[in-house]
């Protein structure tokens, strides 16, 4: 580059110098002022210039006036809405003495239909191991169109002993004895008899129910029965060499 005498720089006598006069034509923008405070210690900003170039005045009534309305809106706010209240009044409606009187009372009455439940489905179980209480297990299935029959429980009856032979032709004679396990009285039940032939095959196979027994219709707690009767039975030329008896309840 060429060495640039000193005095190139210099201006002459009564002019400005190239960097004197760009700084003079340079229109630096004025310091942000702090704005001025009203009577009512809002400050007093303009606000920006319209699209016409006109400023919009300063409204600071508006702004005071959005936060009253804001303030007042959260104090109107109804106390029910929050939840630790909503729960406080629900604790208290279930402390009222009204409450505790309704839902004792509804207890009580669910609890004696649980237990009126219980004692239809129960029925014969319950009259057979208290007797006493037959008659009012009875007059409750009145109205309920239900019956106490003897209870039922097939594990506790065993067949203890039975025989079948035959006496002439084709008269056989069958002893059976019943026995009952149980504490309690338990119903009856029928009794199949089933004939086979060499093969172990049936041959005939008849259910005797303890009316065909004249059997009663409940054997006693640790109690058996007896029974024995002559049976006509006709096979032709078919050969009875055994027989399987089997207790049921149908």
């Amino acid at each position: 580059m060429a060495e640039v005498e000193s005095g190139a720089w210099e201006a002459p006598e009564g002019q400005d110098g190239p960097v004197e006069a760009a700084l003079s034509n340079a229109h630096p923008d004025p310091l942000p002022t702090a704005p001025a405070l009203s009577d009512e210690g809002i400050p007093d900003v303009q606000s920006p210039p319209r699209a016409d170039g006109e400023v919009a005045p300063w409204q600071p009534d508006r702004v005071r006036a959005s936060e009253v309305q804001e303030e007042e809106s959260l104090a109107e706010a109804p106390a029910a809405e929050l939840s630790f209240i909503r729960a406080a009044r629900r604790k208290a409606f279930w402390r009222k003495t009204p409450v505790r009187v309704g839902l004792s009372l509804l207890a009580w009455v669910l609890l004696c239909g649980l237990l009126l439940q219980v004692a239809v489905s129960k029925r014969n179980v319950m009259a057979a191991q208290w007797p006493a209480s037959r008659s009012h297990l009875e007059a409750l299935c009145a109205p309920l169109q239900c019956r106490v029959e003897p209870y039922r429980q097939i594990s506790a009856v065993v067949v203890d002993a039975s025989t079948f032979q035959k006496i002439r032709g084709d008269q056989y004679q069958f002893s059976l004895t019943l026995k009952n396990r149980s504490q309690t009285a338990v119903e009856t039940p029928a009794i199949e008899l089933t004939l086979t032939d060499a093969q172990d095959q049936p041959v005939l196979r008849r259910v005797l129910t303890p009316k065909d027994l004249v059997a009663p219709a409940e054997l006693s707690a640790l109690g058996d029965w007896n029974f024995s009767a002559s049976l006509q039975v006709s096979l032709g030329a078919t050969r009875i060499t055994g027989y399987r008896v089997l207790a049921f309840y149908p």
